[in-house]
């Protein structure tokens, strides 16, 4: 229940936020939904088959509701989240490691984005570009992060939800 509340609420609020943000924004770039992502991960002790769905859907989700690239997100979700397995291997789950994987993920994800965009012929690549992609999206999505990190990780010991540690 605590994974689905966090996804649903990560989800509303990419769209609420991206209304009160400029799209070109220089500092607050949200991928509000894509950094549930990285906090949910340990919820689903070791079922990994059943994380990776849901980062296909909710891909699927986000490609339906704020893009006109049907299955590119879901694709990159399936990517991201398979990234993210990956540092939950190599980090231990706390405040200061979260921070720190919010900056590979993003930037993860925005070199995905902008290499596949390229490679179709959406947009001609520009490394300047990417970099400002990276860059304005970390502020805000690590302070999001480290707030739903310390709210569920809260709730998850007030009501003993299991998680990797």
């Amino acid at each position: 229940m605590l994974v689905a509340i966090t996804l649903i609420v990560s989800f509303c609020l990419d769209g609420i936020v991206s209304n009160f943000i400029p799209i070109h924004s220089q500092l607050l770039i949200p991928l509000l939904t894509l950094m549930s992502l990285l906090i949910i991960y340990p919820y689903f002790n070791h079922h990994e088959d059943d994380y990776l769905k849901v980062a296909g859907v909710l891909g699927l989700c986000y490609d339906i509701v704020f893009t006109d690239t049907v299955f590119l997100h879901c694709v990159l979700f399936l990517l991201v989240a398979l990234f993210i397995r990956l540092l939950n291997e190599w980090f231990s789950n706390n405040i200061v490691s979260i921070g720190f994987m919010v900056v590979l993920v993003i930037a993860f994800d925005r070199i995905l984005e902008y290499s596949i965009l390229s490679l179709v012929g959406f947009f001609a690549f520009d490394g300047m570009y990417l970099l400002q992609g990276i860059y304005s999206s970390i502020l805000l999505n690590v302070i999001y992060a480290i707030l739903l990190y310390v709210v569920t990780d809260k709730i998850s010991r007030k009501f003993h939800i299991r998680k990797i540690d």
